[in-house]
């Protein structure tokens, strides 16, 4: 039934279109996560946002089109058979689609020179982006089923987009499988919420399809444990509010006071990032103050002095904006009060950030004189890095 259902499905008429959506809907975004190979595949699941609604339009129209079989398959009691076997060759072409997607994105970041393989925790979402796809197909499919109206291949789409961005609003665990804004060093997507947005969309999807026969009658044993699947992910996923967390990163540091530490993706920019720090930290330390002792992509390393390296890659373009952020991060962290909006932590944060960059300025011959401090808070502030 699966093998007649491949040859007859609609993705097998739109397969091109989801291929062109999934890989279009990557590299017509900024490419900048193609330095990093986590970084990439994170976000080219983001494309659940727009596959999942599409999905679901594709399944109303195969719940529909396959319909006028319902009293057939109602009378052999194969109406759950029926409907999951539909889904399933829908989303064996959904699925070969997205991979091909994925593949693309794979061999785009080796062409760009990133070092990597994709393995481990840079893979751990797909299982769950696509979860989520198929329940969005199996929603899809069942309401078109069950309805027989053509207007659900309109209003799913619609549906499900709705529900997602609902999603995003309310709680980011609940579709959060992709996206990402800034660079995934460091960072790494949690673990046990994978496991449990897969658990959720997998019992989802089981629950949809065991409700598909018109006349449902006593549940299955399986239906009734799906459901009992949902609402207990449904529980973890509500109490999450972070899906990334904080890892070690795998940095070589040289340098001395300040040692410079990179992951291997970025060890090309190096020398561009040395040039701009090297005359920065040069003028901070002959003007009497404290100069950072390391500066690192490691998030689980930072401290008093020791900065974060802000988006290296933005090193060639803008060094000004790497090296001071850099230098900047190592005065503030830990050194701050725990509310961000607090106006005098502001004032703080801000007279630190002027001081920085006209250091910068300073040492790089842009400034003939070098700045003195511009506030006494900002002496507190280094004091507070210096002893932490």
């Amino acid at each position: 039934m699966i093998t007649l259902g491949l040859r007859r499905s609609i993705g097998r008429t739109a397969f091109a279109a989801i291929v062109s959506l999934v890989i279009f809907n990557y590299f017509l975004r900024p490419l900048d996560s193609l330095h990093e190979m986590q970084w990439a595949i994170y976000n080219f699941h983001f494309v659940t946002v727009l596959l999942a609604p599409l999905v679901a339009g594709l399944g109303a129209w195969e719940g529909v089109r396959f319909s006028a079989t319902k009293e057939a398959v109602d009378a052999r009691n194969e109406a759950r058979r029926a409907v999951t076997a539909i889904w399933a060759s829908l989303m064996t072409w959904t699925s070969l689609a997205y991979l091909v997607g994925l593949t693309s994105v794979v061999i785009a970041v080796k062409l760009h020179g990133t070092p990597g393989h994709p393995y481990g925790t840079a893979l751990q979402t797909t299982p769950p982006a696509l979860a989520l796809v198929g329940f969005a197909c199996a929603s899809g499919l069942v309401v078109g089923w069950k309805t027989e109206k053509w207007i659900s291949v309109a209003m799913m789409p619609l549906v499900v987009f709705a529900m997602i961005l609902f999603g995003y609003s309310v709680d980011y665990a609940f579709v959060r499988v992709g996206g990402a804004g800034a660079s995934l060093i460091s960072l790494s997507p949690r673990q046990p919420v994978s496991a449990v947005q897969f658990s959720f969309y997998a019992a989802a999807t089981i629950t949809a399809l065991g409700l598909s026969p018109r006349m449902p009658g006593m549940l299955s044993r399986g239906v009734f444990a799906s459901i009992g699947v949902v609402i207990a992910a449904a529980i973890l996923l509500a109490g999450t509010e972070d899906t990334l967390e904080v890892v070690r990163a795998d940095v070589a540091c040289e340098g001395d006071r300040p040692e410079v530490c990179l992951t291997v993706e970025y060890e090309r920019y190096r020398p561009d990032l040395i040039a701009a720090l090297d005359p920065l930290v040069a003028a901070i330390k002959a003007s009497g103050h404290p100069a950072p002792v390391r500066l690192t992509q490691d998030l689980s390393d930072v401290g008093p002095l020791v900065g974060f390296i802000p988006q290296v890659r933005d090193t060639a373009e803008d060094p000004r904006l790497v090296a001071t952020g850099a230098v900047i991060n190592s005065y503030i962290h830990d050194c701050l009060s725990g509310d961000p909006d607090d106006p005098a932590q502001l004032e703080i944060v801000g007279s630190i950030v002027r001081w920085v960059d006209e250091i910068y300025d300073y040492a790089h011959g842009i400034r003939e004189e070098p700045p003195p401090l511009l506030a006494a808070a900002s002496r507190t502030l280094i004091d507070c890095a210096t002893s932490t």
